[in-house]
């Protein structure tokens, strides 16, 4: 009986091994949370960078329109 019981509960693990990976509900919405999570950190770093880049640009608008002008009181000034 006993070897009858073995064989049967090795035919089940084999049986077992042969099924595709299944992952419950809750493994999925918990993978999910985790794909989400990296994807709002990516996201606030990146809206962070182009705040900063957004910002440099600005500064070098006010820096080519002052230049501009400095060009031009000096052209004004060599007349």
């Amino acid at each position: 009986m006993k070897s009858s019981k073995l064989l049967t509960s090795k035919q089940d693990m084999m049986e077992l091994q042969k099924r595709p990976f299944v992952m419950s509900d809750q493994m999925l919405l918990e993978e999910a949370l985790t794909l989400l999570d990296d994807n709002l950190n990516q996201l606030e770093k990146l809206d962070g960078e182009l705040e900063r880049s957004i910002q440099q640009l600005s500064q070098i608008q006010k820096q080519t329109s002052e230049r501009a002008k400095l060009e031009d009181w000096f052209a004004q000034v060599m007349q």
